[in-house]
């Protein structure tokens, strides 16, 4: 048997992560054996040792993100009817996004995702990474129908969900470069992730953090 080479790339330690309402630390490690490419998500507590409790983390399904996204449309879209439409549109400051643009980004997110889960099924590590700002700029979400907008929202977002859902095993497992290499599985859990983080800060709920 021929000698594998491996190397390996340590991320920014100590991240901040978000897991069922808790806070939590991870380092990413990216593990190259010969042409495959394994990520590990090592979960630490704020001590720097390894978090038993985030093994839920580390063993999460598709299923389980599916049913999660899934769970979010159903929890959250309703919401949207109780913004008034000036709160909607008013912008804290010139440069800075209104719920309006904030729902809007959240579209970018589902269109660059969706495009991430599909290329990477039949391209190697595809290059897919977006300027957010140029994405609500250019596509207007200030001016938008707000009722317009949500079901765009609503939509793209169970699409994705249908995406997903047509994911083997193996295919989840396939990865997409966003200015770092993540597993579709990983790119699906943090969409969620994500997701939370804006739509608590539109609904004006408890603020969720996200790295």
């Amino acid at each position: 048997m021929g000698r594998i080479n491996y190397w390996c790339v340590i991320g920014e330690p100590f991240k901040k992560y978000c897991l069922a309402g808790r806070m939590l630390n991870y380092q990413h490690i990216i593990l190259y054996v010969g042409d495959k490419v394994l990520q590990i998500h090592c979960i630490i507590s704020g001590n720097g040792k390894f978090n038993r409790a985030a093994d839920n983390f580390l063993n999460l399904t598709m299923q389980t993100i599916i049913d999660q996204l899934e769970q979010i449309l159903k929890e959250y879209a309703p919401l949207f009817t109780e913004i008034p439409e000036a709160e909607f549109a008013a912008k804290p400051l010139p440069h800075k996004w209104s719920k309006k643009e904030i729902l809007g980004h959240l579209i970018d997110s589902a269109q660059n995702n969706i495009r991430r889960f599909v290329v990477s099924q039949y391209e190697e590590k595809p290059f897919i990474k977006y300027a957010q700002d140029n994405w609500v700029s250019a596509a207007g979400y200030q001016n938008y129908d707000t009722s317009c907008l949500v079901e765009l929202w609503i939509l793209l977002n169970r699409h994705a969900a249908v995406v997903l859902k047509n994911m083997s095993p193996v295919i989840a497992e396939r990865v997409c470069d966003t200015g770092e290499l993540h597993s579709l599985k990983w790119l699906a859990h943090d969409y969620n992730q994500h997701l939370l983080h804006h739509l608590h800060q539109i609904l004006n709920l408890e603020e969720i953090a996200y790295p």
